[in-house]
């Protein structure tokens, strides 16, 4: 067994805590577990940021993607204005469709951004909940009649008050020529819309 000096042993303590603590900059709180599907749904928690940077400050500390920060600052606004609009009662004639499509190559901070937004609705309390629920495209589809349905519907279910993340949401379009119940889960998420 190799011998560690107590010294050797404090900074490599202080070198793994500096680690950690650059590392959960980036990483989800320890508690929220990565997802690729549906059975491990995510849903970000109510932590605070390691960084003490507001959601908004971190979208715009985001390396480019600048005309993505501008119509997200836009959408938050309209959120907000509606948001109080109906707390002081006033009607809302065309109701904004908080409804998003991001789109992009893989790596390109699609998942970071809707993270970032439901914090920041959260933070202005446009979400009753910081929470995203992320799942794939084809976790909505299932392979037996009838069972695409509930699944989806557990999902929405799940993400009420937060935000349904639907990744590779193009699996969906893929799935079509497969024969599975792509139409069915599309109909009962713009029911439930």
């Amino acid at each position: 067994m190799p011998v560690v000096s107590r010294q050797t042993e404090n900074q490599t303590a202080t070198q793994t805590q500096q680690t950690a603590a650059f590392d959960n900059r980036f990483a989800p709180p320890a508690d929220q577990k990565p997802s690729s599907s549906a059975n491990d749904a995510d849903e970000a928690d109510n932590q605070p940021d390691p960084s003490g940077l507001t959601a908004e400050e971190r979208l715009h500390q985001l390396i480019g993607l600048q005309s993505v920060k501008d119509r997200i600052d836009q959408f938050i606004a309209n959120v907000i204005m509606d948001t109080e609009r109906e707390k002081r009662g006033i009607s809302v004639d065309v109701p904004l469709t908080r409804h998003m499509i991001f789109f992009g190559n893989p790596g390109t901070g699609k998942t970071t951004v809707a993270r970032l937004v439901a914090e920041i609705l959260h933070e202005h309390g446009a979400l009753k909940a910081n929470k995203v629920v992320e799942v794939l495209g084809g976790d909505l589809v299932d392979v037996h009649v009838g069972g695409t349905v509930p699944k989806v519907n557990a999902l929405v279910d799940k993400a009420l008050g937060g935000i349904l993340f639907i990744d590779e949401a193009y699996m969906l379009n893929e799935s079509k020529a497969t024969g599975s119940y792509v139409q069915e889960a599309v109909d009962t998420l713009m029911q439930r819309a």
